[in-house]
């Protein structure tokens, strides 16, 4: 049911998308599961996937196998795969996660401020659903944006083109 939903929602997120095509991604740092800052500007340069997501969301834990793949095929290829995680569980919640689920790509430790200034580039519709996963090309600017589950396919696509640029 929540793949035709999100079929349904894929017009509205594309007329979306035409209006931040190019914004700067909004900087941030970030806690990693280690207690290590981690912020955008280190990826400068790179392609960056930025996945909001969370352990108790169905369609989240099922892209994580796509991003697994991802990270391991292109990271050596100038892509970076961030998860930031917006559990209310906290770090905890994710620790007893990670122990059963192998993810391969960072985790990041998101709170409502990353979520809400990354949020105003989803649709109104759309503003309570995860995951929502943005892609920023090698000048920082956003480049396309999905809501909800996401085939692997099409990751690959928008990374192909940005390493093409």
């Amino acid at each position: 049911m929540w793949k035709t939903i999100f079929i349904l929602s894929i017009v509205a997120l594309a007329l979306a998308v035409a209006a931040f095509a190019g914004d700067k991604a909004p900087q941030f740092s970030l806690d990693n599961m280690k207690g290590e800052k981690v912020a955008l500007a280190d990826f400068a340069g790179k392609v960056v996937i930025l996945d909001f997501w969370a352990t108790w969301c169905p369609p989240c834990r099922e892209e994580i196998p796509h991003f697994n793949d991802l990270y391991t095929a292109y990271k050596e290829k100038g892509v970076v795969i961030l998860g930031i995680s917006i559990d209310r569980g906290g770090k905890k919640a994710i620790e007893d996660f990670l122990k059963n689920n192998a993810v391969k790509y960072p985790i990041l430790l998101g709170n409502n401020t990353i979520s809400n200034v990354y949020q105003r580039y989803v649709p109104e519709a759309q503003k309570n659903a995860i995951p929502f996963t943005f892609i920023i090309n090698k000048k920082g600017e956003i480049s396309q944006v999905w809501v909800g589950y996401t085939e692997k396919v099409e990751f690959e696509k928008a990374i192909n083109k940005l390493l093409a640029e």
